[in-house]
């Protein structure tokens, strides 16, 4: 466990005693989630991990571990949240049929982006006026009015599909429409827009007609970048407004007015809209094999950030402790989930290459004593232990097959690092370290772990590495060589004793009983 503040970094050595291994530990149960509508059980932990140094951002404050998770992923998860909380809008959907896999979605009416699904044909608004889902009901509509000549007229925008153009005032006055984008996302909100090509006693233009009036404006189609006015409008004899209706949705979610009422306007084909009452957890039949049911809605929704224990079934055994967590707190901090970090860097200046992403301390602001604010980095990762002596790199070896390395594992036949090591002041000689040809030093052994392959720029910061620029070594140690000996010699003559030995003596024994029976044989004959 690491607490570092800016590039400085000060590991913290927990007590030994308590410390997780393999079974989940979670002292509030809300504080993480499961795979469907199961809960986790409470079983928390009290592991202190004190300040070492007098230079760590929190001295004198010690954190607490009260919870670890073997195997888990963040996820971002819904609360229903309170009258107090502001609208939200959120409903996550389910479309089903027999013999092909459920798909999911979840749409946001207040965000652009999370408000549609499926290119369109999925979308959800929310209303606060009764008469707004009536208009949703009904086709989109262009309104053209001349107010020089006292012409208002409305025609739906299909009507336009056989591509002839609307004549007003005996021709002098000509709309066409060459396409739309309904629900566009525009500087954060959502608009629809027409292309109406336009022509009046004064010339030809091309319109944008917004269903917000305020964006509509003239363009020249021969030359889009020209301005023809302030304001955007060329001609202001005629006036063109759009209302879009349902838009492009074919299955729009409406909620609204009140905030927990929930409806769906369904529109397949050229049959007039389907009204559908929409209740949580309901299957609604769209089609012969169809159904849809919403999941989930929330009026009020808070997303929060929560660690998700993954099923056993679902784990991948390589990863080891990378999908690790543990939860800290202390005074001054609220308790906060850290993922496992496989390398403990102290800092940024330690990152070499491909490596760099492998640098994600969690950030906190936190108060001081003195009621100052600080940002603190905290990592959760293994402990670090100085070398006994320094060593160093003195060159390191790839043998390829033929045609040299091609950036894969492949062709590469091996490799390894020269190291020297420095002994009371003295570098050593040069020795050749590999995977399967390890190096003792001190009491510690060293082996090859992973070498620097030539990497991309996308890769590496946007710049180019050619590699063989470090090397990187793993260390350990043999302490338990003997007592393992021990057991394989036990092992071993326990195997002898069980296939040669013990069948050797029932053999002996089985042959004396035989005996011993022939001469009572021979006895009672006699």
């Amino acid at each position: 466990m690491d607490r570092t503040s800016g590039p400085a970094s000060t590991p913290l050595r927990p007590d030994k005693t308590g410390v997780p291994l393999y079974n989940d530990y979670v002292a509030d149960a809300s504080s993480v989630f499961m795979v469907g509508r199961r809960t986790a059980g409470e079983d928390p932990l009290a592991v202190r991990v004190p300040s070492v140094s007098p230079n760590d951002p929190l001295a004198g404050t010690d954190l607490m571990i009260d919870s670890y998770l073997r195997y888990a992923q963040m996820r971002t998860r819904l609360e229903p949240g309170t009258a107090d909380d502001p609208l939200n809008p959120i409903i996550d959907i389910s479309l089903s049929s027999p013999g092909i896999p459920t798909s999911t979605t979840r749409l946001e009416a207040f965000d652009p982006e999370r408000a549609k699904a499926e290119d369109g044909v999925l979308a959800f608004k929310f209303i606060t006026e009764e008469a707004r889902f009536e208009s949703l009901q009904k086709p989109g509509t262009i309104t053209v009015s001349i107010p020089t000549l006292g012409i208002t007229e409305t025609r739906t925008v299909d009507s336009f599909g056989d591509g002839r153009p609307w004549l007003l005032e005996d021709g002098t006055y000509r709309v066409m429409l060459s396409g739309k984008q309904d629900d566009l996302t525009l500087d954060q909100a959502t608009v629809s827009v027409l292309f109406a090509d336009i022509t009046t006693p004064s010339g030809s233009f091309r319109r944008w007609v917004f269903d917000d009036p305020t964006l509509t404006r003239d363009i020249d189609p021969d030359d889009p970048e020209a301005s023809p006015a302030e304001s955007g409008i060329q001609d202001d004899s005629i006036t063109v407004t759009y209302t879009p209706g349902s838009g492009s949705a074919r299955l729009l979610f409406v909620a609204g007015p009140e905030p927990e009422r929930l409806r769906a306007i369904l529109r397949i084909g050229t049959t007039e809209p389907r009204v559908l009452p929409i209740t949580t957890g309901d299957p609604i039949k769209l089609q012969e094999k169809l159904f849809l049911t919403v999941d989930e809605y929330f009026p009020r929704a808070v997303a929060t950030d929560a660690p998700m224990i993954v099923p056993s079934n679902q784990r991948e055994r390589d990863m080891g402790n990378l999908y690790s967590w543990v939860r800290a707190s202390a005074t001054g901090i609220k308790p906060t989930w850290l993922q496992f970090q496989k390398y403990p860097f102290e800092g940024p200046s330690d990152l070499l290459g491909r490596f760099k992403s492998l640098y994600a301390p969690t950030m906190l602001r936190v108060q001081s004593a003195d009621g100052t604010w600080k940002d603190v980095e905290m990592v959760f990762s293994r402990e670090r232990v100085a070398l006994t002596d320094p060593v160093a790199l003195e060159t390191f070896e790839l043998e390829t097959y033929i045609g040299g390395y091609s950036d894969g594992g492949g062709s590469i036949r091996d490799y390894r690092s020269i190291l020297r090591f420095d002994d009371d002041g003295t570098w050593g000689e040069p020795l050749p370290v590999s995977m399967n040809k390890p190096v003792e030093h001190a009491g510690l052994w060293f082996f090859q772990s992973q070498w620097d392959p030539p990497i991309a720029a996308s890769r590496n910061g946007g710049l180019p590495s050619k590699g063989l620029g470090y090397t990187v070594l793993g260390v350990g140690n043999r302490n338990g060589v003997y007592t393992q000996l021990l057991g394989c010699v036990i092992a071993v003559i326990g195997m002898i004793y069980a296939f040669y030995v013990k069948p050797l003596i029932k053999r002996r024994r089985r042959e004396r009983v035989l005996a011993g029976l022939a001469v009572t044989a021979q006895s009672g004959g006699s």
